[in-house]
């Protein structure tokens, strides 16, 4: 089975630097092909002068040239001539994948933004759901484990819950870094083309979490901060201390916090900070 123009770009996404291959794009040569080259989403570079070594070759070379030899384009081994690889004019063309350009054709297909806000390097906030989601996608592995990718989310997200679509290749132990953070977390291509009738847009009914998805509350104690599955609450101060001595009663099994205690720890009545 051939994979679909849009899986196959968000997949090689994936990588830093992005390169479609004449041999891979071939069975999609065509009308579809040329629409994203004139949306600019791929581009022609040149022709490729070199071919990957066989997977078990000793030969120490990174790379075999690609020669003429009577009039056939030939990716010669130097050891052994019957793993020479044929290739065709098609075969060795390339073409440049522009992420960004992508991120813009997936968005506005997805009726989110029509020009996605560039958040960090590769991190790109799509725009919101109808549901008040806000949608981020981080294409490549580095994208989504750069610093400060955290952050950058909560600040751009404005409160809303947050989306943040990642690549399959992204480390596990990110990915649930980033999942105890509370967004809520989904492969790009689990998301993506899942409709024929519109290859390059988002199922945004995916980006609901599960039946039995647990909300995860996050209290960071020394900075003051609250997120409710990715949702930022603001508190202020004394409120905020209630609401750890809430966690902390909760964590011990006790689930109860005394008017005295509430008084004790804050100098001031309960009922009035509750009213806050």
């Amino acid at each position: 089975m051939i994979e679909t123009l849009s899986r196959l770009l968000l997949r090689l996404s994936e990588a830093e630097h992005p390169v479609l291959w004449g041999r891979v794009a071939a069975p999609h040569f065509g009308r579809d092909f040329d629409r994203l080259l004139a949306q600019g989403v791929l581009a022609e570079d040149r022709a490729a002068d070199t071919w990957s070594v066989c997977s078990d070759c000793d030969c120490g070379l990174d790379a075999r040239p690609i020669q003429r030899i009577k009039g056939q384009l030939i990716a010669a081994c130097p050891n052994d001539h019957r793993a020479d690889v044929e290739l065709s004019a098609e075969d060795i063309r390339s073409f440049r994948i522009d992420p960004a350009m992508l991120m813009r054709l997936i968005s506005s297909n997805s009726g989110l933004n029509k020009d996605p806000e560039s958040i960090l390097p590769g991190l790109w906030k799509l725009g919101t759901t109808v549901g008040g989601q806000a949608v981020f996608a981080a294409l490549s592995v580095a994208a989504s484990i750069q610093p400060g990718l955290m952050g950058a989310l909560t600040r751009a997200a404005r409160g809303s819950p947050i989306a943040l679509l990642v690549p399959k290749g992204i480390p596990g132990e990110a990915r649930r870094c980033l999942e105890d953070a509370g967004p809520y977390v989904a492969a790009a291509l689990d998301v993506v083309g899942v409709s024929d009738q519109n290859p390059f847009a988002i199922d945004v009914f995916r980006l609901v979490p599960p039946i039995g998805h647990t909300p995860r509350l996050i209290i960071r104690e020394s900075s003051g901060t609250t997120t409710l599955d990715g949702r930022s609450i603001l508190l202020s101060g004394q409120p905020h201390r209630l609401l750890v001595m809430l966690a902390q009663s909760a964590a011990t099994g006790n689930g109860v916090v005394s008017n005295r205690d509430i008084e004790d720890r804050t100098g001031r009545q309960a009922r009035d900070i509750i009213r806050e």
